[in-house]
């Protein structure tokens, strides 16, 4: 107190008042603010609060959300662990794959070799087979062959040059002979060795057509009858009368010395007459076979009739069994006619490749002789 009142005036004092009160004052005023702020920062804290409890909701939600999440990306890392498994054995399979493609690759390539190797041998067999069909076809079994045959491009038999006699005049044409009238002087004669013809089993082929408008009864003829009384007739005939194919084939009588029988007969009705005949060249076959005692005939080909041919009503064993008869002995040959039967020429047409073999031929040789007619 002395202090003041020696060092200082009252106006100091004042000053030192007012300074004090300023600085109060802007204390107070410090405060208010301070109040103020506080007053604000408990509103923003409260807001802060409620931002908290906010907060606090939403990282419930997340964790539920991190929850659910983990568990996804456990069944997303368990998938990706199958996944890396089902990769590791895809990967596995497809090095298997990789393998067995190199395998079929090199399997592919040593079939193209096999079959450039086999293309090889295939020609190599076809050359061999067409060879060996060439070496069939040269030692393919043949029929028999005829033992004469006249195709009427001229009057000689094409085996042994036997030719026909012509003293009538009968006229070739287109392959064929003709003959266009009736009567005793109407055919053709051959004289045949009697060693050339079998006495037995026997087949002959031909091809005829009628000639329309003329004889109506007897159609062919070839026979070697040339005597009228039926009694001394020797050898065989083959007739094409009344729409039938007739057969007669003579044997000796059993203790004559010329007189004879007709050992085997048929008459065989022709399928398809009269146009057969008359409409067309028709291709015919008569097989006489002695081992089974049976005559056989064929129309183009076919089988057209097939019947016992014995002569039951008074051939006997041992007349059958000689077969045909063809003279007495010393008798070395035998006339051969065309469209002559027991000295009548009736029968009116065209005549075309005869045949006549020493055998009887089967079905299938009947059918080469007339697929291959110009044999």
């Amino acid at each position: 107190m002395s202090y003041f009142v020696k060092n200082s005036n009252l106006s100091s004092i004042q000053d030192i008042v007012n300074s004090f009160t300023q600085v109060i004052t802007q204390q107070n005023a410090l405060i208010t603010a301070l109040q103020s702020g506080l007053s604000t920062g408990d509103t923003n804290l409260t807001g802060l609060v409620a931002r908290v409890a906010a907060n606090e909701g939403t990282f419930g939600g997340l964790n539920t959300i991190t929850t659910n999440n983990g568990s996804a990306i456990g069944v997303l890392q368990s998938a990706a662990t199958t996944t890396s498994n089902a990769i590791t054995n895809n990967a596995s399979a497809i090095g298997v794959l990789q393998s067995a493609a190199t395998t079929t690759s090199n399997a592919i390539t040593n079939n193209a070799s096999a079959i450039a190797n086999l293309n090889l041998n295939i020609i190599a067999l076809v050359t061999t087979v067409s060879t060996f069909a060439a070496a069939i076809t040269a030692l393919e079994y043949k029929p028999p062959l005829p033992i004469l045959h006249w195709d009427f491009n001229n009057f000689l038999d094409k085996v042994y040059g036997i030719p026909f006699a012509n003293p009538f005049g009968i006229v070739l044409s287109n392959g064929s002979a003709v003959v266009d009238q009736t009567g005793p002087d109407q055919y053709l004669e051959a004289t045949l060795p009697v060693d050339l013809l079998s006495k037995f089993s026997k087949t002959f082929m031909f091809k005829f057509k009628s000639y329309a408008g003329l004889d109506t009864v007897t159609d062919f003829v070839v026979s070697t009858y040339g005597f009228a009384d039926p009694r001394y007739t020797t050898g065989f005939s083959i007739r094409i009368r009344n729409g039938e194919i007739v057969v007669t084939v003579s044997g000796l009588i059993t203790g004559a010395t010329n007189s004879t029988k007709d050992i085997y007969l048929a008459n065989h009705p022709i399928t398809g007459f009269p146009g057969v005949i008359f409409d067309e060249f028709a291709h015919i076959t008569v097989v006489i076979d002695h081992e089974t005692d049976v005559i056989t005939s064929f129309i183009n080909g076919v089988g057209n009739r097939s019947t016992a041919a014995i002569n039951a009503a008074s051939a006997t064993f041992q007349e059958v069994a000689r077969g045909t008869y063809y003279g007495p002995v010393g008798t070395t040959t035998t006339p051969f006619y065309v469209n002559n039967f027991q000295d009548a020429g009736n029968g009116t047409g065209y005549y075309d490749d005869i045949k006549i073999f020493n055998s009887a031929l089967t079905p299938v040789e009947v059918q080469y002789y007339y697929d291959q007619q110009s044999i």
